[in-house]
């Protein structure tokens, strides 16, 4: 539930937090000796500007203030077992039993945690929002400026929970309540009287809750004569909004009292008995006995005018199975807020019999799954939810829906390592051959300098038929000179994925690299450029100079110029200037790489005996 904001705008009070209750506890009859009884999943909310109801299809429906989009429902929603409404948001959850909200975000309110996962109840509140998962814990988010969204350690499994304007409350596995956040009428620390409770409410400056023993009562903030008045006890539900409460009896009539300033204390005469009950800041609304929503109280965004034809409540219904493969599914379902445990039914098309899944216990997300395995691939199954208790001396079903499996897998794929070919220092073709029993597949070969710590990948490229084919890499210059390498190879079908063992080779090392010079051009009276092809066999340059003089001592030296690759090895030059026109110059080309250093060998050329005229 949303609390109002301080304000005094004219409009304010059309858009004031919810302070909305939770729901009595529903006792599940089937579930396991010890298991705890968990709310019904909320299928009505309002705020002080947006009310929104769950229908009987599951489908959410929302009317009033759409400043933030609070009431557009997100494509793709789909049905929903809960919805919570906040001051300016919204929150489902959805039959996957995933969470989803939407609306005002200024605070990361609708920004779900990462790895929530799923969960079975929540709650949206003024500007932060709070979830009990799937097993129990809870978590928030949203707003923390009052120490909202840090969940006392001691909760451990909630089984409710309620969110006020800054505060939040849960019931614990053991019936008693713990509250956190801002504690300014100390409406945080739950009274001793207190004891074990079956229901609780955070509204604004106070926190209102159900005692086991059915009794009403209050905290907080005594200005906002919360008391209950005498006559309401025993009640079923409590709900605080902002200076007034509500409470559905025990005979399922509404009651409200405290401020009415707006009319939020007038119950309709021709409510009779409700389902749910929910409270707002200075409104409130109910699920009447036929389904219909009914709110009273401000309706400055049109909150409590219902639209025609709205009806809350929830259908049993067969789902879209998830998780199909050739031999299972999860079946997915949603049954009736009365339903306490179900089965699920399926059969094979043109087979007369059902199979029964066991009896589970409905937990309080409203949405049932169960999975099944043993199913016939490529298959047609009918699949329909049986709801319990009995109604009338009946079960209640759903209507029948249809699923196919999927396609058997084919066989993994069978893997024979091929040769290594095209070895050199700096490269080598490393591949397999394939069984792929008829689907399709892709490989990857994975390499590094030690067993099992393959550092480096790439993908394998297939040639030759789709049963048996040959998958392999090129990699000319992955590898270093002399080095021993470990790889494996692996190929993935739809069957799964097959793996090599551990497989080496080792490339040679760099042999002696060989220099070939070129003619001497251009040449000129005072300049001449040096040419020539080296082949470092693999190796890495560590130097190359081109030495020159008038005799075989040379004297001068200059480092060579790498340029583009030529046949033979990598062309390098070298540009000489300063020389004397018409001498006979010698030269050689000195190459060192880590197998020695080696040159040309002597050669000579004369530049041109006179300057151009």
């Amino acid at each position: 539930m949303v609390q109002p904001h301080a304000s005094t705008h004219p409009r304010s009070r059309g858009l004031l937090a919810l302070a909305g209750a939770l729901l009595t506890l529903l006792v599940l009859t089937l579930a396991p000796a010890g298991a705890q009884a968990q709310a019904p999943p909320s299928l009505i909310g309002t705020s002080g500007g947006h009310s929104c109801v769950v229908q009987p299809d599951g489908t959410p429906r929302c009317w009033g203030d759409n400043t933030y989009g609070q009431r557009t429902i997100p494509e793709g929603t789909g049905a929903v077992t809960q919805i919570a409404v906040g001051r300016y948001h919204t929150c489902v959850i959805k039959v996957d039993r995933t969470p989803a909200c939407w609306g005002w975000n200024n605070l990361q309110q609708t920004t779900l945690p990462a790895g929530i996962g799923t969960v079975r109840a929540i709650a949206a509140g003024y500007r932060f929002s709070c979830a009990i998962k799937t097993a129990g814990a809870v978590v928030c988010w949203g707003d923390n400026t009052y120490g909202q969204l840090f969940v006392p350690s001691t909760l451990g499994t909630a089984k409710q929970i309620s969110v006020g304007r800054f505060h939040a409350c849960a019931i614990k596995a053991d019936d008693t309540a713990v509250c956190w956040g801002y504690n300014s009428n100390s409406q945080v620390p739950v009274p001793s009287t207190v004891g074990t409770v079956k229901q609780i409410n955070a509204g604004q400056g106070n926190t209102c809750a159900v005692k086991t023993d059915g009794t009403g009562v209050c905290w907080g903030n005594t200005s906002d004569n919360l008391t209950v008045p005498a006559g309401v006890n025993p009640v079923r539900e409590i709900a605080a909004g902002y200076q007034h409460a509500c409470a559905v009896k025990e005979n399922g009539t509404v009651a409200c009292w405290g401020s009415n300033l707006v009319g939020q204390t007038n119950v309709p005469g021709t409510l009779g008995a409700v389902s749910q009950l929910y409270a707002a800041p200075l409104g409130d609304c109910v699920v009447k006995a036929d389904g219909a929503p009914a709110c009273w109280g401000d309706n400055g965004y049109g909150q409590n005018t219902v639209p025609a034809g709205v009806t809350v409540g929830q259908t049993n219904a067969a789902l879209a199975p998830t998780d199909v493969t050739a031999s299972g599914a999860t079946l997915q379902g949603r049954v009736t807020t009365a339903a306490t445990g179900y089965q699920f039914l399926y059969r094979k098309l043109g087979e007369p019999a059902w199979s029964a899944t066991p009896q589970t216990a409905v937990d309080s997300a409203g949405a049932v799954s169960t999975a099944v395995t043993g199913l016939v691939p490529m298959a047609t199954y009918y699949v329909k939810v049986r709801a319990y208790p009995l109604v009338d001396g009946r079960y209640t079903y759903s209507a029948t829906t249809a699923f196919t499996t999927a396609i058997a897998p084919p066989d993994a794929a069978d893997v024979a390592v091929n040769p290594v070919t095209d070895l050199t220092v700096t490269g080598a073709t490393l591949g397999v051959t394939v069984d792929t029993h008829g689907a399709p597949v892709s490989g990857v070969v994975e390499w590094g300098t030690a067993a099992g710590d393959y550092t480096r990948s790439a993908a394998l490229y297939a040639d030759g038929p789709a049963g048996a084919r040959v998958l392999s890499r090129s990699l000319p210059t992955q590898f270093s000179p002399g080095t021993e390498y470990h790889y494996r190879v692996t190929v993935t079908n739809a069957g799964g994925s097959t793996s090599t063992a551990d497989q080496t080779f080792t490339t040679p090392g760099p042999g002696a690299p060989t220099v070939a010079l070129e003619a001497v051009d251009p040449l000129s009276f005072t300049t001449a450029t040096v040419n020539a092809i080296v082949d470092l066999h693999g190796a890495a340059l560590t130097s190359g100079t081109v030495q020159w003089g008038t005799t075989t001592s040379y004297g001068r030296s200059l480092p060579l110029l790498s340029g583009a690759t030529a046949t033979g090895g990598r062309r390098y030059t070298r540009p000489l200037q300063s020389l004397k026109p018409g001498t006979l110059y010698h030269y050689r080309v000195v190459v060192t790489t880590a197998a020695g250093t080696y040159d040309s060998g002597d050669q000579t050329f004369t530049t041109e005996a006179t300057e151009p005229v």
